[in-house]
Order: C-alpha cells, then sequence, then structure tokens
C-alpha cells in the first residue's frame, strides 16, 4: 500500500477545431500493489481532491468572438498501472486514470460580460453538456521512499 499525493495537468482536444481546453486536479490518494517479479508492480488507486477545466471557444458570425468558460469542485480518480523497475529508486511504467468530476460553480466569460452559475442551478441539458469525465493515458515516474 502507498499514500501519495499527485497534480495532474491535461490539454483536451474538443471535436470542434474553434474550442480548446485544459483540465487540472490535485489530488490524495491510496494505491495497492501486487508484485509479479522483482522488477515488476501491478498497482490501482484511488484519489480524492479538486480540480477545474478551462474551455475557450471562437465563434465566427460576421464578428470574432471568444467565450471562456472556467468550472471548478471536488474529482475522484480511479488509476492502474504498472511500474518497471529501472533503479531502486525509480520506477517508470504506463498508467490509466479515469478523473470523476463534480462541478460546484460554473463561469462564463464572453461579450455580455462575466457571470458565474452555481452548476445545481443549469438546466438539465446544460449540466449533460457540462459534465466532463476525463481519461489520460500517460507514462508514469515514480520516486519511492
Amino acid at each position: 500500500m502507498a499514500i501519495g499525493f499527485g497534480f495532474t495537468a491535461l490539454e483536451m482536444l474538443p471535436a470542434n477545431p474553434d474550442a480548446s481546453g485544459d483540465f487540472f486536479a490535485g489530488t490524495l490518494g491510496v494505491q495497492t500493489f501486487v508484485p509479479l517479479d522483482e522488477r515488476l508492480d501491478l498497482w490501482a488507486g484511488v484519489a480524492a481532491g479538486y480540480g477545474g477545466a478551462l474551455l475557450s471557444a471562437t465563434a465566427y458570425d460576421g464578428w470574432s468572438r471568444t467565450t471562456l468558460a472556467t468550472f471548478h469542485g471536488p474529482v475522484v480518480a480511479f488509476s492502474a498501472g504498472l511500474d518497471v523497475w529501472a533503479w531502486p529508486w525509480l520506477t517508470l511504467g504506463p498508467s490509466f486514470t479515469y478523473f470523476l468530476t463534480v462541478w460546484q460553480e460554473v463561469c462564463v466569460t464572453d461579450a455580455d460580460g462575466d457571470r458565474c452559475t452555481a452548476f445545481d442551478a443549469l438546466s438539465t441539458s446544460e449540466q449533460d453538456a457540462d459534465t466532463l469525465d476525463y481519461w489520460m493515458l500517460a507514462l508514469r515516474a515514480t520516486l519511492p521512499f
């Protein structure tokens, strides 16, 4: 078992070429390890923390207009991977993480100004469109101590 903290920052690739976005989260969690041999460990973990997303979209309707939306709230992360002991003080390996977000507030900046709304106050269709779960494939480096 291990207890640790992490920080994740992701660049999103939306289907709309005029949109971009970033996701970030700081978490504290636990992992359990299954040693396969002297150099390989399978692991799985769960973590909780706080995160946010920043989405930017540019619309063209005769004028160029940029809309910026920020979301923030609690995050739960589920992860799994394989660690390869490269040295006694370093492991490397692939990992997969799924982030489940619980947005509390959405703030929008556009031509009409700035406005923030509690996520629960949005309509069901807006919540469905804005409920974003994230997943990440990564190469992980760990310094066990």
